[in-house]
C-alpha cells in the first residue's frame, strides 16, 4: 500500500518530462539551424558583390572595346577600295590593321550588292554568308549583327562612303563572341554564365555557348524581361526557368547603334538549397518547441485551476501573467521569423541584401582600399627617406608626401635650433612668413599645445561667415628629442570632421618618419664631420687635404690653372705649452683655427695638418696671390688677443711658407714639400714672416 502513490508520482510526471524535453529539443534545433544559415547567408552576400563588380568590369571593357571598333571602322570606311590598286593591296591594308588591334578575328570590305571585295584573311564559308547579308543591309553607323554565328563570333559592319558622298559598300569586322564576352585579364568562375541582348531582348551571344543560355531562359520572354529590368538595381536572386537559383546583374553597355544589355548569372544553388533547409529545420524546432511550452502550459494551468479553484484573486493574477507571457512568446516568434525567412524579390526588397547595406558595403571596401593605398604610399616615404643624407633631401621627401595626402593644404617643416629657437627648413602651399611660423612653433612648444590646434581664420571680424580651417603641429620626437615640427594647415574642418582622427594618423605616422630621418641625417653629418675634421680647431684634417688636393691637381690640369699652398707655424708653440700648460696652447690652436675658417675665402679649404702646423690651399691662385694672401693673415694672427684663464697670450706669430703648382712642382706632393721648406727657411731667417721658394738657397 505504500508504494501506490510513489508510482501514480512516477506516472504523472512522465508527460511532464517528455514536453520539457521536446521543447528543449526544439530550442537546440532552432539554434544550430540559425547558427548553419550564417555562413550561406554570408557567402551569399560575397557573391552578391563579386557579380556585381564583374558584371561592372565586363561592361567597361566591352563599352571601351566597342568605341574604339566604332572610331576604326569610321577610318575604313572613308577609304576609297578602287584606289588601292588591286587586291593584294586591299588584303595587305587590311592585314596591317588587324596586327594593330589583337582583339579582331577578321577585316573585310564588301561591295554595295555584298560581295567580299577582300579581307585580311579567308573567311569560312558560313560566316562568309552571313557577312554578305550583313553587307547589304549595312546603315550609316556601326552596328552589331543580331545572328549568333555557327563559329561562335560576332559581325560589326559600317558604310563604306566615297568622296563624293556616295555608300558604295561596307567595312566589316569579325570579333569572337567569346573574346567580347570574356575580355582579357577578367578572371571568370566556372559557374558563370554572360550573355548579350540587343534592344530588343533578342540573344546576340553567351558564354559559354548559346546552346547553354538556351537551356537555361528556355526563351522565356517573362524572364528575359526582368533579367533586362535589374539594370538599376545590385545583383539579385532569381529562380531561372531551368529550376537553378542564380544571382543575376544586368548592365547597359554602350557603343554600339543600340544599346546593349550584358546580363551576368551565377549559380547559388548550394548556398540557397542549404538556407531553405536551415530555414525549415528551423521552422521545425520552433514548432516542437511551441508544442512543448504549450503542452506544459496546458498541464500548468490544469494544476493552477485545481488548486485554486477558490481563489479568485490569484486565479486573476495567474491570468494577467500568462497573458504577458502569451505576449512576449509571440513578439519572439515574430522576429525570430523576420530575421529567419529568406528575402523574396518584390518591389521592397529585391535582393539578398538591401541597397543600404550593399552601398555601407561598398564604401568600406572603398574606405580599406584607400588606407591600404596611404600605408603603401608611407613606405615609399620609409624607403625614400632612408637614402637622404641631409635634411634638405628629408625635406622634399616628407613635403612630397604630405601634399599626396593632403593636396589642397598648405605646410612647412621646422627644425630645432637651439634650447626654444628653430628655423624653417621648407615650406610648400600658401606662402607664410617665417617669423610667423617660428613664433608659432615657440607658443605652441611652450603651452604643450601638440598634436592639433583649431585656428579661425578671417580678413575681416565683422565678414560672416567665418571660415574654420584645421591647423595642425605635430612635434618631430626620437629618443626623447624634440628635433623640430612638420605644419599642416588649410584643412577644412567641416569637410573632414567624420575623419580626423585618421587625418591626424597619417600627419603623425610623417612626422614619426621624419623625425628618424632627420635624426639619421643628423648622425651622419657627425660621422662626416668627425671623418673630414680636426676635433679641436674644427679645420679640415689631413687625409681630408690629400683627397682634396688630388681632386684639385686634376682640375687645374684640365683648366691649366693654378693651385696655390701655403704651410703655416705657430711660432715658438712649445714656449706657451709650457709656460701656460697644454690648455692654454689648445686655445691658441683654436684660436688661429677659428680667425683661419673667418679670414680665407670660401673656396679656400684650410686644413690641420699636424701639431702647430697648418696647410690653406687656395684653388686658382698662383705663387705671388699666395704670398699676398700669406701675408695678411700673418698680419691678422700677428693682432690677435688671446685669452686663457684670464691670462694673456700676447706675442702670437706664426711663419709661413708659400709654393704653387705647378710653378714649384708637377705634383701636389712635390709642391707640398716645397711650401714646408719655405716654412723652415722663414722660421731660421727670423719667425713671423713669409717665405717664397725663391728665397731658398
Amino acid at each position: 500500500m505504500s508504494k501506490s502513490p510513489s508510482i501514480s508520482h512516477q506516472v504523472t510526471n512522465y508527460p511532464i518530462l517528455a514536453l520539457i524535453f521536446l521543447a528543449f529539443a526544439g530550442i537546440m534545433l532552432s539554434k544550430t539551424a540559425w547558427q548553419g544559415s550564417t555562413e550561406p547567408r554570408q557567402q551569399l552576400g560575397k557573391t552578391q558583390v563579386e557579380v556585381a563588380s564583374l558584371a561592372e568590369s565586363i561592361a567597361e571593357r566591352q563599352t571601351t572595346l566597342l568605341t574604339e571598333s566604332r572610331h576604326l571602322l569610321k577610318v575604313l570606311g572613308g577609304v576609297t577600295v578602287s584606289d588601292l590598286h588591286g587586291t593584294w593591296n586591299c588584303d595587305a591594308l587590311l592585314s596591317r590593321q588587324l596586327e594593330s588591334f589583337p582583339e579582331y578575328d577578321n577585316l573585310a570590305f564588301a561591295s554595295s550588292d555584298g560581295l567580299i571585295r577582300c579581307s585580311a584573311l579567308p573567311w569560312q564559308q558560313s560566316t562568309e554568308q552571313i557577312a554578305q547579308q550583313l553587307a547589304l543591309n549595312a546603315p550609316n553607323s556601326l552596328s552589331i549583327s543580331s545572328m549568333y554565328l555557327t563559329d561562335n563570333s560576332l559581325l560589326l559592319s559600317a558604310s563604306n562612303i566615297a568622296p563624293s558622298g556616295q555608300k558604295v559598300g561596307s567595312v566589316l569586322a569579325q570579333i569572337s563572341a567569346n573574346r567580347f564576352l570574356h575580355p582579357a585579364g577578367v578572371r571568370l568562375p566556372s559557374n558563370i554564365q554572360i550573355a548579350i541582348l540587343n534592344h530588343n531582348g533578342n540573344l546576340v551571344a553567351a558564354y559559354p555557348s548559346q546552346t547553354n543560355w538556351n537551356s537555361i531562359t528556355h526563351k522565356d520572354n517573362s524572364f528575359i524581361e526582368a533579367l533586362i529590368n535589374l539594370k538599376n538595381e545590385n545583383a539579385t536572386a532569381l529562380k531561372a526557368p531551368d529550376g537553378v537559383t542564380r544571382l543575376y546583374t544586368a548592365k547597359a553597355v554602350h557603343g554600339a547603334s543600340h544599346e546593349l544589355t550584358l546580363i551576368v548569372g551565377q549559380t547559388v544553388e548550394n548556398e540557397a538549397n542549404t538556407l531553405t533547409t536551415n530555414n525549415n529545420l528551423a521552422f521545425g524546432g520552433v514548432i516542437l518547441t511551441s508544442l512543448g511550452m504549450s503542452g506544459l502550459l496546458a498541464v500548468f494551468i490544469s494544476m493552477l485551476l485545481l488548486r485554486l479553484k477558490n481563489n479568485r484573486l490569484l486565479l486573476l493574477k495567474t491570468y494577467l501573467s500568462l497573458n504577458n507571457f502569451l505576449t512576449y512568446t509571440r513578439q519572439y516568434f515574430s522576429l525570430f521569423f523576420a530575421k529567419v525567412a529568406m528575402p523574396q524579390n518584390n518591389e521592397s526588397n529585391s535582393g539578398l541584401i538591401r541597397q543600404s547595406d550593399y552601398d555601407s558595403l561598398k564604401q568600406s571596401l572603398a574606405i580599406q582600399e584607400e588606407h591600404s593605398r596611404h600605408i603603401e604610399r608611407l613606405d615609399q616615404l620609409s624607403q625614400s627617406l632612408q637614402s637622404c643624407v641631409s635634411n634638405a633631401d628629408v625635406a622634399s621627401a616628407v613635403a612630397l608626401c604630405t601634399k599626396y595626402f593632403f593636396p589642397v593644404s598648405s605646410g612647412a617643416l621646422l627644425l630645432k635650433t637651439g634650447s626654444n629657437k628653430a628655423g624653417v627648413l621648407l615650406k610648400w602651399g600658401n606662402n607664410i612668413e617665417d617669423a610667423l611660423l617660428i613664433k608659432d612653433y615657440q607658443n605652441i612648444l611652450q603651452n604643450r599645445l601638440y598634436p592639433a590646434v583649431e585656428v579661425h581664420t578671417a580678413t575681416n571680424a565683422a565678414q560672416l561667415p567665418i571660415r574654420l580651417t584645421k591647423s595642425l603641429w605635430i612635434p618631430l620626437i626620437t629618443h626623447n628629442e624634440i628635433l623640430g615640427a612638420l605644419h599642416i594647415t588649410e584643412l577644412d574642418v567641416l569637410e573632414h570632421k567624420n575623419r580626423q582622427e585618421y587625418f591626424h594618423w597619417l600627419a603623425n605616422s610623417i612626422a614619426e618618419r621624419a623625425a628618424i630621418a632627420l635624426r639619421s641625417a643628423k648622425q651622419q653629418q657627425k660621422l662626416r664631420f668627425k671623418a673630414t675634421r680636426d676635433v679641436l680647431t674644427g679645420l679640415y684634417n689631413r687625409r681630408f687635404m690629400e683627397e682634396t688636393l688630388i681632386i684639385e691637381e686634376r682640375r687645374a690640369l684640365r683648366r691649366g690653372s693654378h693651385i696655390g699652398i701655403m704651410m703655416l707655424d705657430v711660432d715658438h708653440f712649445k714656449h706657451y705649452n709650457d709656460t701656460y700648460g697644454h690648455d692654454a696652447g689648445d686655445t691658441l690652436l683654436r684660436t688661429v683655427g677659428e680667425l683661419l675658417r673667418k679670414t680665407v675665402r670660401k673656396c679656400d679649404i684650410p686644413c690641420r695638418y699636424g701639431g702647430e702646423e697648418f696647410v690653406i690651399i687656395l684653388p686658382g691662385a698662383d705663387l705671388k696671390d699666395t704670398s699676398q694672401r700669406a701675408e695678411m693673415l700673418r698680419m691678422a694672427i700677428e693682432k690677435l688677443s688671446i685669452q686663457h684663464n684670464g691670462q694673456a697670450l700676447a706675442g702670437v706669430t706664426v711663419s709661413i711658407g708659400a709654393a704653387s703648382f705647378p710653378q714649384n712642382g708637377d705634383a701636389w706632393q712635390s709642391v707640398l714639400k716645397t711650401a714646408d721648406q719655405a716654412l723652415y727657411q722663414a722660421k731660421h731667417a727670423g719667425r713671423n714672416r713669409i717665405a717664397e721658394p725663391a728665397c731658398l738657397p
